[in-house]
């Protein structure tokens, strides 16, 4: 992990972002960002990418040629944030979809009566 957080700091710099302005790119707060730096947080392949992506490098560029021992990368069931709220934004439109039709039809229930 070690080398990742070099490799991190010195690109961010080298591209003249601060960690507020990275992290504002990546939509997570500047204390999550400088976790991130700190090695304190483990990231998934999406995470990574998208950085590498803002960053303007490619992967192998930002883990660089030899494997870190230390790299924690999240397991491959591990979903992002965005698929999270995806998910969960479906789910409330099936509920609201739901209520509706129970609404609609107890209304039509109160007009026979």
């Amino acid at each position: 992990m070690e080398k990742i957080k070099k490799t991190l700091r010195n690109l961010r710099k080298k591209r003249n972002y601060t960690q507020a302005q990275l992290a504002e790119k990546l939509a997570i707060s500047a204390r999550a960002y400088a976790k991130i730096e700190a090695g304190e947080t483990n990231l998934t392949i999406g995470r990574l990418r998208t950085i590498a992506v803002i960053l303007d490098v490619t992967l192998a560029e930002l883990l660089g040629d030899l494997p870190d021992d230390n790299l924690v990368i999240a397991p491959a069931d591990t979903i992002s944030l965005l698929q999270h709220y995806e998910e969960t934004i479906t789910l409330l439109k099936q509920q609201n979809e739901t209520l509706t039709s129970l609404l609609y039809k107890q209304a039509e229930m109160l007009k026979k009566i």
